[in-house]
């Protein structure tokens, strides 16, 4: 039976099958998925594990051994299997062929590999072993699903955050679900349960940089280009990720377009400041980047655009100099 990882609570809940086949390429993922079946077994009596590592000295009789060998006080065992290539050979085959066709409840036999394709699919003992086993295949969020799987992630951590920083990280860590998971309990060690501010995440990821990243921002809004390219090479030197200078950028853009919207409909600048809840020493900053008309602004934000494909290799270019160009578009 072939299940997704957020099926697995649910299956287990019913029934604790007798092989488990893990497959995937996210250590997180992965790691939690064995996690969770480990527990369930655990509380079922399988209070012993063996842990075998097929590589390709491996003696694949250890593995019916094992199945076989109960001690004199665990009755019932975890076997963890970790087949590193997914291709068990010939010998494997036969062995895991051997195992399926010889099953006792008293063992739980997981099947650990990276992503298995589908020709191995189509083998002969992965057909023999799926008839018997639950077949995991683990596939790490991406595009829209990643803000999800953030989501859910800080829920478990009693914690919520807003679109923009459910944003911020899923720019930041798609593709290291680990470090994100690392990201959100640091952010709970630090602030505790409850709400979390983008600007609270972009302090925590840059850590040391927190302060620079918006002194070039500040900088750069009012037409200070000087010392903004300043603030970015100091920015570059220390290794900061372009991802969160350009979140920075496009964030307070974002804001300004739409408070020279208002500004181009007659509306006040004060009353803009205040039904924007602009803090009282950033309003100097925020009348001097309100100099700019809405279209000058939307250009520089289109330029963010482009640097976004830079960043994620889509177009050619470099991108700190494209950074550098965003900066002097806000000279005066």
């Amino acid at each position: 039976m072939k299940i997704y990882q957020e099926q697995l609570s649910a299956q287990l809940n019913k029934q604790l099958a007798p092989i488990y086949i893990i497959s995937g390429e996210d250590q997180l993922l992965v790691n939690e998925t064995i996690s969770t079946i480990r527990q369930q077994a655990q509380n079922k009596g399988h209070t012993e594990t063996t842990r075998l590592l097929a590589d390709r000295s491996f003696d694949w009789q250890n593995l019916l051994l094992a199945a076989d060998n109960q001690s004199l006080f665990a009755e019932k065992k975890i076997i963890e299997l970790k087949i590193p290539t997914g291709k068990p050979g010939d010998k494997g085959s036969k062995a895991l062929i051997n195992y399926a066709e010889q099953i006792t409840p008293d063992n739980v036999l997981l099947i650990i590999s990276e992503k298995l394709d589908k020709a191995t699919q189509n083998t002969k003992w992965f057909k023999a072993v799926e008839k018997k086993a639950v077949f995991i295949p683990i596939w790490p969020p991406t595009g829209a699903q990643l803000p999800k799987w953030l989501s859910q992630r800080l829920s478990k951590a009693q914690l919520t955050t807003t679109p923009d920083g459910l944003k911020l990280l899923a720019e930041y860590y798609e593709g290291n679900l680990l470090a994100a998971a690392q990201e959100i309990e640091k952010l709970r060690l630090i602030h505790g349960a409850g709400a979390i501010t983008a600007v609270q995440i972009i302090a925590s990821i840059t850590d040391s940089s927190r302060h620079t990243v918006f002194d070039l921002i500040d900088t750069a809004i009012v037409g200070n280009c000087t010392k903004a390219v300043r603030v970015l090479h100091i920015l570059k030197q220390e290794k900061t990720e372009p991802t969160i200078i350009l979140w920075a950028f496009t964030r307070e853009l974002r804001t300004l377009i739409k408070m020279a919207s208002e500004k181009e409909k007659r509306q006040g600048i004060e009353q803009i400041l205040q039904q924007y809840h602009v803090w009282e020493k950033r309003k100097p900053i925020m009348r001097a980047a309100l100099q700019h008309n809405k279209q000058t602004l939307e250009n520089i934000l289109s330029r963010c655009a482009t640097l976004d494909k830079i960043i994620k290799g889509a177009e050619p270019g470099n991108v700190w100099d494209a950074f550098e160009q965003i900066i002097m578009a806000f000279k005066q």
